[in-house]
């Protein structure tokens, strides 16, 4: 009965922590401002509620016989040392010593925001170089059609 609960106990604490990475390896970098500080809290919650797990399976142990106790005893300290673990890298997070891709992209934006802005400068800086290109031709035309005016003018006057 007590290794049917130590199991349930189990596949809670793996669903929380595999949030709990997944959001400090994804989600966290890549927020900012109130929703980085909320997704912290949460965070912070489902750690505290997987380090309650981990204690509780412990407490199990102790109903646990033979083989399964001894099965189970090395994952409970290697289960208690991932939420130690999380616990660090979740307060680096939280004071900003993420990785140097995450500290990046927090001072610069994602390499996409960096695109779009690029390819909207070339977009603008295309658009004035064909407005500039148009108006050029323009004025080459004009020219064009006033020596051609004056070359037939010259033509038709009468000499002195």
């Amino acid at each position: 009965m007590s290794s049917e609960l130590f199991d349930n106990y189990e596949n809670e604490y793996a669903g929380l922590v595999a949030t709990v990475k997944q959001r400090l390896e994804t989600s966290l970098p890549e927020l900012v401002g109130d929703e980085r500080r909320t997704a912290l809290r949460t965070t912070e919650r489902e750690l505290e509620e997987a380090a309650e797990l981990a204690g509780q399976m412990e407490m199990e142990l102790l109903t646990l016989q033979g083989p399964t106790r001894s099965r189970a005893a090395p994952r409970v300290r290697q289960y208690k040392s991932d939420v130690e673990r999380l616990k660090r890298e979740l307060n680096q997070a939280s004071q900003g010593l993420g990785s140097y891709e995450s500290n990046r992209r927090a001072l610069l934006g994602s390499p996409r925001d960096l695109a779009m802005e690029e390819s909207s400068a070339d977009s603008d800086q295309r658009t004035r170089l064909l407005s500039g290109n148009e108006r050029l031709l323009r004025g080459s035309q004009r020219l064009q059609d006033s020596h051609r005016i004056a070359m037939e003018t010259e033509a038709w006057a009468p000499a002195f």
